[in-house]
């Protein structure tokens, strides 16, 4: 396990690279920060001038969202801005790029999800998506679908090619979500983490324990690169540890990050290595296999 103090403020997302050697965090201190695995830093940047919400990466890309209502998209290697998108109303509570890079979509507090044609010289948004009707807090693309999950408790799926939109109503404000083709790990405001399946709503999975409590924060989880298991954060220093399909009694670990119990509020998995991102501005990346 490696602990690195990375922020000055608590850090709101995390996100790594396909080989998990690359973490990508953004936090309160408006700071956008790029790493090694081991710890290191290899570059930090501030142009947001409000804390950063959101990040996400794409190859040489990265895009971020602020609480002052833009998103930008920056190089990975220099820190150049190249694009910055100032038509939301709100708070930029998510950010996605397409799996060609081509797009972003982007979440905000006004309920809507701006897609954004990065190919393009205009500063537009290419298409808006606005069924929600409260916060857009979450979105992700997919192949050929953006989803989206808002706190008006449903998760939105928008086929691009069909031009159709399916809702799934989970009950509860949905924090976060992550997604394949097939299926979505959505995290609630009511401390609940389920396992939703696209083909017929029907949901698999739902882990709740006694411990775990994610009323008060935008609380994270990550499906594993198998996806049979998801690792998800808490309010109380733990992170929780989780087989979707094994039976509850030996299907969870939990592990402290922090005896001060700071929030555990961003998470990201890829290429076996977990990272967690705490109130206190501290990284804590482990190997999967540590953890079982």
């Amino acid at each position: 396990m490696v602990a690195t103090a990375a922020h000055k403020g608590g850090i709101n997302d995390i996100v790594l690279d396909e080989k998990g050697m690359v973490v990508v965090s953004v936090g309160q201190d408006q700071c956008v920060r790029v790493g090694r695995r081991d710890g290191e830093e290899v570059h930090k940047w501030e142009a947001h001038s409000r804390p950063v919400l959101a990040v996400d990466l794409r190859e040489d890309r990265i895009a971020t969202g602020s609480l002052d209502r833009s998103a930008i998209v920056w190089d990975a290697a220099t820190g150049q801005q190249i694009r910055r998108f100032t038509e939301h109303h709100g708070p930029v509570y998510a950010t996605s790029f397409a799996p060609n890079g081509a797009l972003l979509a982007s979440g905000s507090l006004d309920g809507t999800v701006k897609l954004w044609d990065l190919r393009a010289t205009a500063y537009k948004p290419l298409q808006t998506l606005s069924e929600a009707t409260d916060v857009l807090s979450t979105v992700q693309f997919g192949t050929t679908s953006v989803v989206t999950g808002s706190y008006d408790g449903r998760l939105r799926r928008y086929d691009l090619r069909q031009a159709m939109v399916s809702v799934d109503s989970v009950g509860s404000p949905i924090l976060h979500l992550a997604a394949n083709d097939q299926k979505a790990l959505v995290t609630t405001q009511d401390s609940k983490v389920s396992v939703l399946n696209f083909a017929d709503g029907s949901i698999n999975c739902v882990f709740s324990d006694p411990a775990r409590t994610t009323s008060t924060y935008k609380i994270q989880s990550a499906f594993s690169d198998d996806y049979a298991s998801f690792f998800t954060g808490s309010e109380n220093g733990l992170v929780f540890a989780h087989k979707a399909y094994e039976s509850p009694d030996s299907a969870t670990v939990r592990v402290s990050v922090d005896a001060q119990h700071d929030i555990v509020s961003a998470i990201a998995q890829r290429n076996s290595y977990l990272v967690a991102g705490t109130s206190a501005g501290r990284l804590w990346i482990w190997d999967v296999l540590s953890i079982w």
